[in-house]
């Protein structure tokens, strides 16, 4: 007995160890996974789940409020359809004669007075930049399109950089003055002014021109008029080629000299002299003298330099120090360059001890600030902020900025020309931004302006999968970045100077730009002990939600809710809430959390006050740079069912519990043994190998109690995750539901052994207090379940951004233009809906009110004439039914969205409600995006009864349906009444088989080389589709498509069957497609299906993409300037028929041809060097095949006139050579001498060639001038020959 009972306390011992290890390992392990799932070492984050097909958010049809982008491959797409697709289309000539407009698709063909352009203006070749040359002016403008230069009766070509012969621009001699124009300008003026022409194509820079002409020689030309010697100051040139007068070169006509003095008496008046800058003294005979220098005696006789010129360097100096107007009052001596110039006096400007109107102007200006701005300087002004504003960090670094531009505003560029500051305005709708550069100078900085065009529509454009890497590169564009919170958040790229929109006649493609900021956001309650808590997506529960959409909102253009140039906000976006993920639900209230805080609002009208932002400008060279994946995944705001927090400790417990005891019992090498009774053996025999070994009954014990514990265990863990409570618990009491059922387990594990049993008596514990310990847990568990602990809440909030509407009434439109910028019809439209600018081609216009004394509101119409065949619309005072003429007058078609809508006697903006409300303001949603129209589009949505919680089964079931509608004017005139539109809904029998609308891809035709292609089919109704190669049944079919059948998954086309298929070797591999409806129907006799099959073909291409030739290949240029345009023709053929789209790579890019999607691909690249150059070109079809080739060819760049590098005469011939093929000319006229024009000279032996030949006359005078190809030559002669002897420096 004493040695029984040893055994037993050392049991005892044993036993209470083990359970107490047990215990207190169940709440440590609660304890450390409690930690690590704070830690964030436990997933029991809400898991999103991710969807292995692409998604569209389709057109809510029954209201047109949505205008939803398709998500494909986490990429927000180009807007499909006739709206935005490639971001606008192209008017070459608007209604208000403007050339090559961008307007959003589905505007563009009311603006337009020509057929519209389905691509960009930078794609299309009407509007292609080239150069226009006008053949009677002679000028020419570079980068003009094609459109405009043919409707000013110009020549366009296709080089955009002026490099065509028509505009080699040379230097014009006119008497005195020259200037840098065309050959075509020069022959006009100098006719103008009875002059001979006098055009020198060597002298290639405006610079050269000036200090040409201000070198000529000039002095006194005498000549005889009216039988008495007259004198007059000029040129040589001019004295002996058109004066015909005796030249005396530096000689003033005030010179005793030349016998003058007494005819033309010095120093007379003092003025200004056309095309020259300084002040000078004039003679009696109207001469022009030397540069005013003082009325002293002293200065009037330096200045006179005894009858001679007196250079500029040698006269007085307008100059002390920095003060460049130091001298004014004393000195003529004026400096263009540096602020001055001869002109008109002024109060505080003006010489002295001289009468006269003439002075050194100061040229400089004061601006608005009061900042001195240089002569010549340009800046730009802002009618506000314009471009991006930084709001904040993302948690990952990301910058977050938000589009600033005013609704109105406009960019406009001011320039100080000689003394005036003159006002430019850039393109209005902001289709122009200013961009400015600073330059160092001494004393502070010179800046330079001017207006460039905004390519904010690109923008849209990279949100494409195509053009994903391209936003960045874009300067007008930025990487929009959104984080409301982990699970909705997203990049997109938008235009960092947000374009401007027509604010009276809109269309759907600005709704549908506005529309990428319109998203969902899936936010999911769990409820716990204390009631429903928050779990996935809860910030967009709060005003970050609203801020954050609304700032991308207002980045896209003139979108949501933002202020107009004056400062006047308008709300312009909503955000409703709803229950269901397919509804809209009810706009949440004015008090809402979710709603934009005042200071968010006013950080949005400071916007508009142009003084905070008078120093801030659009530099011209910075290119911000943005680097992030682009789109909005198309799981956005969405959330899956959230796990509890001990998610995984359950799943572990649930796999491993089993396990625990008898890996514990192994690894002690012990087994339980039950007895032929059914009871354990006091002490356990292990087979191991070929031995048997004896184990302690203790140890068993302990085994026992741990597999108890575990299965306890993994049984309160599995009952936690099936019913859903433990997502509801705080992990302590989930912790604590599990460990004690750990407590539970190991209690009656431990009774199974003898052992255990003692030692659990010893410490008056009985086996049935594990099995009480478990059912109250279970108990507990179940009790919280009918609670409801664990069950799910899902909220869905909607943002929805709509095009920006101006403020009601008129009541600022006189203020339009007093901020000293020009009232254009934009800004007018930006200050009251009721606005309107007239005058406006007149120079008088005006922003007035139109419509002060209209006090009533809109009257509403049907518009009956929508209505398709078979429906019919009565009137009411209340409003209007629409029936039908079958089925009791209701609607049976389910889902069929019926063409309806209203009309206005006014324009007018409409809100809808589904029930009663008060008055307009508390009505849920806007139709036509907010609009103010006169027609009004209310497509009717057809629900079916089961939506509504009725049986559609009963053939008697049906249910009145109503829309109630309210509507506005533009002076904000509201309806009192609703206007009621009803229908009835009634069930019909589903008698028709699915019809497959249209396929995808919806080419038959296929790359070459494939073996398999994924392919869908589209159905009118939700169905289940099969598949096989040869016609048969639906039944007999053998391959099934995955179909997306629910009712929410309807895309545009339809629901979706996805299926994958073989392509054979052969040119036509067909398949044969049948459905079946209904597929929530059990009884399948109650299914229709096809009765005939849908063809389903595939035909691989014979050839591949093949790109035939490109024209610069192995090809030699030659140019006759510093820039080469070199036009690349590439030709395609093969393929799908030859088709494609080509591009040529640039760095890790390739950029589109500006023609291309043809057989024929053209690029002109302006900025070849002059060396070796390679291109590489890609192409694509529209099936996917691909061509790539590699074109290397060299320029070369020729800008000078030929040279003549060899002459001789002999046997009466002159031979001359020269360094490359050219044509040349001579003339024998020795009065005219090198001033022929070759047009009137005779020409030499040889066209185009290098050797050159004519009779000769040993005693003659030969004036030769070479013009090569690019028709350059010198204005001097390229050689003389005279009696022998040449004179050239070409030698």
């Amino acid at each position: 007995m004493r040695k029984n009972k040893k055994i037993s306390g050392k049991m005892r011992i044993a036993v209470y160890s083990q359970i107490f290890l047990i215990i207190t390992m169940s709440f440590s392990f609660a304890y450390l996974i409690n930690e690590a799932s704070k830690n964030g070492n436990i997933n029991d984050i809400v898991i999103v789940k991710k969807k292995s097909y692409s998604m569209y958010n389709t057109l809510l049809k029954a209201l047109s409020i949505f205008n939803k982008l398709a998500f494909r491959n986490n990429f927000v797409s180009a807007i499909e359809g006739q709206d935005l697709q490639t971001g606008a289309y192209t008017c070459p000539i608007d209604k208000d004669g403007s050339i090559c407009q961008e307007y959003a698709s589905s505007d563009c063909a009311e603006k337009c007075a020509v057929v519209c352009l389905p691509t960009t203006r930078e794609q299309s070749a009407m509007c292609k930049p080239g150069t226009c040359y006008d053949p009677f002016e002679g000028t020419c403008q570079a980068g003009a399109t094609k459109a405009k230069c043919e409707q000013d009766s110009g020549r366009w070509f296709i080089d955009p950089f002026g490099n065509i012969p028509e505009c080699q621009a040379g230097c014009c001699i006119l008497g005195n003055n020259a200037y840098f124009g065309t050959k075509r300008q020069c022959e006009r003026d100098s006719a103008a002014l009875g002059l001979k022409k006098d055009f020198r194509p060597e002298i290639n820079t405006e610079l050269d021109c000036i200090i040409m002409s201000k070198s000529q020689e000039e002095g006194a030309c005498v000549f005889e008029n009216e039988f008495l010697n007259t004198c007059k100051f000029t040129t040589k040139l001019n004295c002996l080629q058109n004066i015909k007068g005796k030249f005396y070169t530096g000689i003033l006509c005030s010179s005793g000299t030349i016998g003058m003095n007494q005819t033309c008496k010095a120093q007379q008046s003092v003025k200004c002299v056309e095309g020259k800058d300084e002040v000078y003294w004039f003679d009696s005979c109207g001469n022009q003298e030397n540069i005013y220098e003082g009325a002293s005696l002293v200065q009037k006789a330096h200045s006179a330099n005894d009858g001679k010129i007196l250079a500029k360097n040698n006269s007085c100096s307008l100059i002390e120090g920095n003060n460049f107007l130091a001298n004014q009052k004393t000195c003529g001596n004026c400096n263009y360059l540096l602020g001055s110039k001869c002109g008109m006096k002024t109060a505080d400007q003006f010489l002295s001890g001289i009468t006269a109107d003439a002075v050194c102007r100061n040229l400089n200006c004061v601006d608005e600030s009061g900042k001195e701005r240089k002569h010549g300087e340009s800046w730009c002004a802002y009618q506000g902020s314009v471009g991006i504003d930084k709001t904040g960090v993302g948690k990952k670094g990301e910058l977050m900025f938000r589009g600033t531009d005013t609704v109105g505003s406009r960019n406009f560029r001011k320039v100080c020309i000689d003394g005036e500051i003159r006002t430019e305005p850039c393109a209005d709708y902001r289709n122009e931004i200013c961009i400015e550069s600073q330059t160092d100078i001494p004393g502070g900085k010179f800046s330079s302006a001017a207006c460039r065009i905004n390519r904010a529509y690109q923008c849209y454009e990279f949100n494409s999968k195509e053009k994903q890497g391209q936003c960045e590169k874009n300067p007008d564009c930025f990487i929009k970045h959104v984080e409301v919170g982990s699970s909705f958040k997203f990049d997109i790229c938008a235009p960092k100077y947000a374009p401007g929109f027509n604010l009276e006649d809109r269309g759907e493609g600005v709704s549908a730009i506005c529309s990428y900021a319109s998203q969902k956001c899936q936010v999911v309650y769990v409820k716990g002990i204390g009631g429903w808590d928050c779990k996935a997506n809860c910030e967009c529960e709060t005003a970050k939600f609203a801020e954050q959409m609304n700032d991308l909102c207002i980045s896209l253009g003139d979108c949501g809710s933002k202020a107009n140039y004056l400062g006047d906000f308008s709300k312009n976006s909503k955000i409703f809430k709803s229950n269901k993920k397919d509804k809209l639900g009810k706009e949440i209230g004015a008090k809402s959390k979710i709603r934009m805080s005042n200071n968010y609002i006013n950080g949005l009208i400071k916007y508009a006050d142009e003084k905070l932002y008078k120093n801030k400008f659009i530099d011209a060279g910075n290119l911000s740079k943005f680097y992030a994946e682009l789109g909005i995944p198309g799981t956005l705001g969405t959330a899956g069912t959230p796990e509890d927090k001990t998610a995984g400790v359950v799943s572990m417990a649930t796999t491993t519990s089993g396990m625990m005891g008898t890996a514990w019992l192994l690894a002690t090498k012990s087994i339980l043994v039950i007895n032929a009774a059914g009871q354990p053996a006091g002490a356990a025999i292990i087979f191991k190998g070929s031995f048997i070994t004896s184990v302690n009954p203790g140890v068993a014990a302990a085994g026992s109690a741990l597999a108890g514990a575990a299965i306890g265990f993994a049984v309160v863990s599995m009952l936690l995750q099936w019913t859903g409570v433990g997502r509801g618990l705080p992990p302590a009491i989930t912790y604590g539901l599990m460990a004690a059922g750990a407590i539970g387990g190991a209690i009656i594990g431990a009774s199974l052994t003898s052992a255990g049993s003692s030692a659990l008596a010893s410490i008056g514990l009985v086996p049935i207090v594990g099995w009480i310990i478990l059912i109250v847990v279970i108990i507990i568990i179940v009790i919280m379940k009918l609670m409801g602990i664990g069950d799910i809440k899902k909220i869905y909030y909607t943002f929805q951004c709509n095009p920006w509407q101006a403020p009601t009434g008129g009541a600022k439109c006189s203020q339009c233009g007093a901020d000293g910028f020009q009232c254009s019809v934009y800004s007018c439209q930006s200050l009251g809906q009721t606005c309107q600018l007239i005058n406006e081609e007149t120079g008088n216009a005006e922003c007035i009110s139109v419509a002060e004394d209209d006090a009533s509101a809109p009257i509403i119409s049907p518009m009956k004439e929508l209505l398709p065949q078979g429906y019919s619309a009565e009137q009411s005072d209340t409003g209007v039914r629409i029936k039908s003429s079958l089925n009791d007058g209701c609607i049976a078609n389910a889902y069929e969205a019926i063409p309806f809508g209203i009309s206005l006697n006014e324009p007018g903006q409409c809100v809808i409600a589904e029930n009663h409300t008060s008055d307009f303001d508390e009505m849920d949603q806007s139709l036509d995006f907010g609009l103010f129209l006169r027609n009004h589009s209310l497509p009717l949505m057809i629900p079916s009864l089961d939506s509504l919680g009725i049986e559609s089964f009963n053939p008697n079931a049906k249910a009145e349906q109503n829309i109630y509608l309210r509507c506005q004017d533009k002076n904000g005139n509201k309806n009192v009444n609703e206007y009621v539109v009803n229908y009835c809904v009634k069930p019909g029998n589903d008698t028709t088989a699915p019809v497959i609308i249209t396929r995808e891809p919806y080419l038959e035709t296929v790359a070459f080389g494939i073996t398999g292609i994924n392919a869908s089919v589209f159905t009118n109704e939700p169905a289940d589709c099969k598949w096989d190669a040869s016609d048969k049944t639906y039944y007999q079919m053998q391959n099934n498509f995955t179909c997306l059948n629910d009712f929410e998954q309807r895309e545009l086309y339809g629901w979706r069957c996805l299926g994958e298929f073989p392509i054979s070797s052969k040119n036509e591999s067909l398949f044969y497609v049948r459905c079946l409806d209904q597929p929530w129907e059990n009884d399948s006799t109650k299914r229709n299906p096809s009765t005939q099959s849908y063809q389903l073909k595939f035909n691989r291409v014979a050839n591949p993409l093949k790109i035939d030739s490109i024209n610069v290949d192995g090809q030699n240029y030659s140019f006759d300037t510093q820039i080469g345009s070199v036009e690349i023709i590439v030709k395609t053929s093969g393929g799908l028929d030859g088709t494609a789209r080509c591009g040529y790579k640039w760095g890790n890019d390739t950029i589109d041809f500006y023609e291309t999607w043809t057989r024929e691909h053209k690029q002109v690249f302006p900025t070849y060097s002059d060396r070796a150059n390679e291109i590489t070109v890609v192409c694509e079809d529209l099936i996917g095949n691909i061509a790539e080739k590699t074109a290397r060819f060299t320029v070369k760049f020729d800008n000078e006139a030929p040279k003549v590098t060899r002459i001789y005469a002999q046997s009466g011939t002159l031979t001359l050579v020269t360094d490359e093929e050219s044509t040349c000319y001579y003339s024998l006229n020795r009065q005219e001498q090198c001033l022929f024009d070759i047009e009137n000279a005779s020409t030499m032996n040889g066209e185009d060639v290098r050797v050159h030949s004519t009779s000769f006359d040993a005693h003659g005078s030969y004036y030769i001038k070479c013009v090569d190809k690019f028709n350059h030559y010198p204005g001097d002669c390229s050689i003389i020959v005279r009696e022998g002897n040449y004179e050239t420096q070409e030698l």
